[in-house]
């Protein structure tokens, strides 16, 4: 998807989705791990973790949830369009 951006064209939705659904999982993975490597000093704002937490957390919202994300990947790859408020 940043490839294709940094050509000057718009990129492929599926690709899209799938960069986000990927970044967004990796992301509330690892500052989970953090937080409990850090243990109590994890959610103190001294260390900044908690900040990394809480954006990844709010980062899966933006631009629609992974839930929405991976019902648009499936769309993109069977061709067809799927209800989401079913």
């Amino acid at each position: 998807a940043a490839a294709s951006a940094e050509g000057g064209k718009l990129p492929d939705p599926l690709q899209v989705s799938l960069a986000k659904c990927a970044a967004n999982e990796m992301a509330k993975r690892v500052t989970d791990m953090a937080m409990q490597l850090h243990g109590g000093n994890g959610y103190t704002e001294e260390y900044g973790i908690e900040r990394l937490h809480r954006d990844a957390h709010g980062w899966a919202i933006a631009g629609g949830t992974p839930n929405m994300q991976r019902i648009r990947i499936v769309s993109e790859l069977l061709g067809r369009k799927f209800n989401q408020r079913a």
